[in-house]
Order: C-alpha cells, then sequence, then structure tokens
C-alpha cells in the first residue's frame, strides 16, 4: 500500500466532507457505527462535520502513535441518550486493520525523555493495579507497540507477560529480548485460551476499538476469575479539552469512541466489569513533547521543535493534566 505515491495514497483513502455526509451505508469503503452504550437505534446529535486536512502527514503516519497531532476526523457525534461521543461513519473494518498493520512506529530519539515518562507513570499505574491482585504470574498488553511496557512489568515481578501489537514495524523495532514475546497480531476472540490472564492492560487503545464491547467481552473471556483490566483513555469532558471544542485534539481519525467518567464506568459494567478506580492523571511531560502535543498548526510547531533540538531545555519536565484518564476494573461474575 505505501510503495504509491503520497497524493495516490491520500486519493485512495481519503474523501473529502461533503462524501462523509452522505449516507454511506452501500459505499464498502465505510461503515456506520452504533453508539456501544445504547445500540444501534440510538438518535444522536452531530458535533462536527469531517476535517481532513492531511497537509504534512507522512502516509505511514497516518495511523501511527505519538505523530504530531493535525486536524483530522470523522464526523464527531455525541449519543442523545448516553452522551458517549464517537465517530461516525468510519473507514470499514478491513481498512482500518490494514492502517494500523503498515503504520509507522516513531521512535525519534529528540523525545527519548518523554517515553521514560510515559513508562514512569505507567508503572506507577501497574503497581497500582497490582494491589488489587491475588498473584502476579500472567500480563498481558493490548496494542503493546515495541513492548517497552512488558519489559517494564518484568522488572515489576510478573512472571510472564505477552503483548498483541498489529503493528508490523513497531514489533520490528522490539528489543530481540522481548520480541518473543509480542504477538503481531490485531486482538480477537480465540487468539488466547479462556481464563489465561491475571491482568489485561490496554494504554489508549478502547478509544481506537470499532466494537469496544466485543472487545472486553473478549477480555472478559481470557481473564482468571477476578482478574483485573487496567486502562487508560483520553477523558473528552476534562475541563481544558472542552474549552477548546473542536479544536481539541483528542478528535482525531483514530479515535472512534471518546469516554468520560460515566461512559467508561457504564461500557465496563455492561461487559461484565466493576470499575474499582478511576481518575485523571497527573503526568509529566517533557517541554518538546508538550509542544508537539499543543493544538497549533502543525507546521509552526515544526519550527519550534527543530529550535528546540540539541537543547537541554527540550528535556525541561512539566506537571501537567492532559486530559488522560486511568481506570481499573475487576471482573465479576455475570
Amino acid at each position: 500500500m505505501f510503495h504509491h505515491s503520497k497524493e495516490k495514497y491520500i486519493k485512495e483513502f481519503m474523501s473529502d466532507t461533503n462524501h462523509l455526509l452522505q449516507d454511506l451505508t452501500s459505499d464498502p469503503s465505510y461503515q456506520t457505527v452504533p453508539c456501544a452504550l445504547c445500540g444501534p437505534e440510538a438518535p444522536y446529535d452531530v458535533l462536527y462535520p469531517s476535517r481532513f486536512n492531511y497537509t504534512g502527514i507522512e502516509p505511514k503516519q497516518l495511523f501511527s502513535a505519538r505523530r504530531i497531532p493535525a486536524r483530522l476526523h470523522f464526523r464527531i457525534v455525541r449519543c442523545q441518550q448516553c452522551g458517549l461521543i464517537y465517530s461516525n461513519p468510519i473507514y470499514n473494518t478491513s481498512k482500518i486493520k490494514k492502517l494500523y498493520e503498515e503504520s509507522e512506529f516513531i521512535d525519534d530519539p529528540f523525545l527519548q525523555k518523554q517515553y521514560e515518562n510515559i513508562i514512569h507513570y505507567y508503572e506507577l499505574q501497574l503497581k497500582k493495579a497490582s494491589s488489587y491482585l491475588k498473584c502476579k504470574d500472567n500480563l498481558l498488553d493490548i496494542g503493546c507497540g515495541n513492548g517497552f511496557f512488558l519489559k517494564a512489568a518484568k522488572k515489576l515481578g510478573f512472571k510472564n507477560v505477552c503483548g498483541v501489537e498489529p503493528g508490523k514495524d513497531a514489533v520490528q523495532k522490539a528489543d530481540p529480548d522481548i520480541r518473543p514475546c509480542i504477538i503481531n497480531e490485531t486482538f480477537h476472540k480465540g487468539l488466547f485460551e479462556k481464563e489465561s490472564f491475571d491482568i489485561v492492560c490496554f494504554f489508549h487503545v478502547l478509544d481506537h476499538i470499532i466494537d469496544p464491547g466485543d472487545f472486553l467481552k473478549n477480555i472478559y473471556e481470557i481473564l482468571k476469575p477476578g482478574g483485573i483490566v487496567l486502562l487508560m483513555t483520553h477523558n473528552v469532558k476534562f475541563l481544558p479539552a472542552k474549552l477548546l471544542g473542536e479544536r481539541n485534539p483528542m478528535f482525531h481519525i483514530e479515535h472512534l469512541y471518546l469516554f468520560d467518567m460515566s461512559t467508561i464506568r457504564k461500557i465496563l459494567s455492561k461487559n461484565g466489569f466493576e470499575a474499582l478506580y478511576n481518575k485523571d492523571l497527573l503526568g509529566s511531560y517533557t517541554l518538546a513533547h508538550a509542544i508537539k502535543m499543543l493544538p497549533m498548526s502543525g507546521a509552526f510547531k515544526k519550527i519550534l521543535l527543530n529550535g528546540l533540538r540539541g537543547k537541554s531545555i527540550a528535556d525541561l519536565n512539566i506537571k501537567l493534566m492532559a486530559g488522560d484518564m486511568v481506570t481499573i476494573g475487576k471482573k465479576v461474575r455475570k
């Protein structure tokens, strides 16, 4: 797919706003999606029309984590019954799957200090989740990238760690000692035996899932009785994010569902989990990473970031609540 020119790629995979606002039920490239809580009959309000400003985006980075955010999203709607915010319509399942499989894993040495921050606060959340565990035998990380969190989990005493990652490039870039622990696939039913894991982790993954209910049901099956889920998502009702309106960087093409404190608890409960802990996160961000994530022109960001390269101030840590929230849930009897 990626050997095509950028223009040809865009023509194949992108569409203009008017096209996305048409009835796409007969277009095999797109699919309509329901509210994950209330079902397909639930009415919704349109918050924002689709926006496809792909200027400056490399084709392999369209569905990549940690790229510079751009104003690029499907039509954004909100369920009139429960308030869940989601994208509708979206690309069809096979197209999204392929985009993730072919995406580039961005591992910019310039932002290495931010990776250290990410590992640190993932470790803190795992320590918190571990307090609910009877034993620390088997851990699964869905959407594990290059396996950096798997290495951290081993250091924290988990005997057996396993990751699932659809991106080929990410797995190829994993350290040789952790690569055998990663399955290069999209997580799906039947990938693991029932009741295999003590804890399943998925950081900034649920927002990207086409069918969150099915995803959580499959996790329920592979967790041991009383097993724990540790997940991180964005909080779409985080006040600064709400004030930004459509300029909120949470609204982008990868995010299919956007949760808040209430809807994340509801979707866990709907699929067999009790929410034990749910909190907005205070994180550490390097100055360079904070600039990268600001809702401003991508071209202007690149100018600022290039000016910081090679300077120690780029690694200056700032404490911010940037809209991330962590949730810990427990498998309960249905």
